[in-house]
């Protein structure tokens, strides 16, 4: 058991150490998620020890519909999070990357001139060595993508704030070019955002329906976009086009389901959609 105490002067803490109680809450944050994870993987351990499955038809893929990201972009307007997780949130619904290559970021793969990230490794998780930078899933999965303007504006920032961070924790942190951290510098831990986004949702009444959700709905609003498949599937780093649609793994949600586009550009009501108005630029 890890017993956490936090010292109750913290609620006194003046505006200029702010920087100290947000360094407690991150530290809640990553223990707590990194617990939560250990103890999934055990329970799964635990419970499908020794049994065997039968071969079941696969789920149609959940995705976010265009109202359903507007609501969550309008919470975190209202109640803005911390940097690192709206960042998060927007690199994650305006590119389609997975969760672990989005925590794979280092500076050194972000061209904030041309507005670009390049995908060259992948967060993971193993039993044996804990979280590591490994190769993405994919050979394909090594691959370019662009970012809206708002995103790089929302880099530039952040980049700034986590410098002054970094300059304040002194020794205590451990260096690396990472986005995306622990309180220390240490690689976050792959359950961290999963952890976040859903209290967050939970936090706000919003339906959530997990991060890899918001992939699909990429990929369904490129396509729904007539965006050239070829592109859509390199976009998002598959091995092969057919990855992409018309397969069980596919990120094409049924016919009903995809967005209604004839109504959302007429009266250009959607935030989310907003940023593929030009995507065949970025792309």
């Amino acid at each position: 058991m890890i017993i956490l105490n936090i010292p109750t002067t913290a609620m006194n803490i003046d505006s200029e150490n702010s920087w100290v109680l947000e360094t407690v809450t991150n530290i809640l944050i990553e223990v707590l998620g990194s617990i939560a994870e250990e103890e999934r993987l055990k329970i799964r351990r635990r419970q499908t020890e020794g049994i065997q499955y039968p071969k079941s038809r696969k789920k149609p893929p959940k995705f976010y519909g265009s109202e359903e990201l507007d609501m969550l972009l309008e919470a975190m307007d209202k109640y803005p999070p911390e940097s690192k997780y709206k960042l998060f949130v927007y690199i994650m619904i305006t590119t389609g990357l997975r969760k672990g290559e989005i925590l794979g970021l280092e500076w050194k793969n972000i061209d904030l001139d041309n507005g670009e990230l390049s995908i060259v490794q992948s967060a993971k998780y193993s039993r044996k060595r804990g979280m590591y930078l490994g190769v993405p899933k994919t050979d394909t999965s090594v691959r370019k993508v662009r970012v809206p303007k708002e995103v790089v504006e929302m880099l530039r920032q952040y980049k700034a704030e986590q410098d002054e961070y970094i300059l304040n924790m002194g020794s205590a942190w451990e260096y690396n070019d990472l986005l995306f951290t622990q309180y220390d510098g240490k690689l976050m831990s792959i359950q961290t955002p999963y952890e976040w986004l859903k209290g967050f949702y939970e936090k706000h009444s919003l339906p959530f329906k997990g991060i890899h959700a918001s992939r699909h709905s990429f990929a369904s609003e490129m396509i729904a976009n007539k965006m050239d498949i070829i592109k859509v599937s390199r976009t998002l780093g598959h091995s092969m086009p057919s990855t992409t649609v018309n397969t069980p793994k596919g990120h094409t949600p049924p016919p009903a389901a995809i967005f209604d586009n004839t109504q959302r550009f007429s009266d250009n009501q959607s935030r989310w959609t907003f940023f593929f108005s030009p995507i065949s630029a970025r792309l």
